[in-house]
């Protein structure tokens, strides 16, 4: 009787061993990593963190009053006007 349950202990524990085999392959086979992240949001704060990170990176620096404007910058449209000083100067010797 007693061997007969040893057996069946075996013969159990090696099906187990075969279905979490069958577990982790289907793990992996149906991305399920991925769609726990796309439920959590996980993946779109990531790709969001990269959007900002490549945008901080290839942002202009801005252009000062003053400096010499490089070859490649020359076309470029003026997005941002930044005061530095609130002086006006009126130089014209012109009369309406």
């Amino acid at each position: 009787m007693a061997e007969g349950l040893v057996w069946a202990a075996r013969i159990l524990f090696a099906a187990a061993m075969v279905f979490f085999l069958c577990t982790v392959i289907l793990w992996f086979q149906f991305k399920v990593p991925a769609i726990v992240g796309d439920l959590s949001g996980r993946t779109a704060r990531k790709s969001i963190e990269t959007m900002r990170k490549r945008r901080e990176e290839n942002a202009p620096k801005p252009l000062r009053l003053g400096e010499d404007v490089p070859e490649n910058r020359k076309n470029e449209t003026v997005t941002e006007l930044v005061v530095l000083e609130e002086v006006l100067v009126v130089h014209t010797s012109e009369v309406i």
